[in-house]
């Protein structure tokens, strides 16, 4: 199986030695039916049975040779997905959120005036964001997301 040849394509190999796929490429007379149909090249993989015999190429130990115990073995999973070798996981680390928790880290959805903002206005003036922005006293600049909703 050395020098480039590839077992799992012996059978085409073969087939194509033979002259058998030659009428593929004869356009004039070819019908393309049921039986005709191949994969395209590179696209079929064939499944690698593993653990058929002793000796076997990916016989006894699969492939994965010879360490000692499963843990080692990369190519399957023998562990839990969160295993780290004995430290303690990620997910055990991060602390679990209470729903205060992840209110705080919300973004607030209003937009703040401070009242050294308010204490410009003459007194007695009713005004409202706009007003403010109007006078250009320094207030923030509307969020994209707050909506004014009408009942």
């Amino acid at each position: 199986a050395k020098g480039g040849a590839k077992i799992f394509d012996s059978r085409r190999r073969e087939s194509r030695r033979r002259g058998e796929e030659l009428f593929r490429h004869d356009v004039d007379n070819f019908e393309l039916c049921v039986h005709n149909l191949i994969p395209a090249p590179g696209s079929h993989r064939r499944k690698v049975l593993r653990g058929r015999g002793k000796y076997g190429h990916h016989g006894r130990t699969c492939g994965w040779g010879i360490s000692g115990n499963g843990a080692k073995k990369r190519g399957r999973r023998t562990l839990n997905p969160g295993y780290e070798g004995g430290g303690k996981p990620l997910h055990l680390r991060t602390p679990v959120l209470s729903k205060p928790d992840l209110d705080s880290m919300k973004q607030d959805p209003y937009t703040p005036v401070t009242l050294n903002v308010l204490n410009m206005c003459d007194d007695g003036d009713e005004v409202d964001y706009t007003d403010l922005l109007v006078r250009g006293f320094p207030v923030k600049k509307k969020r994209k997301f707050e909506q004014i909703k009408i009942k």
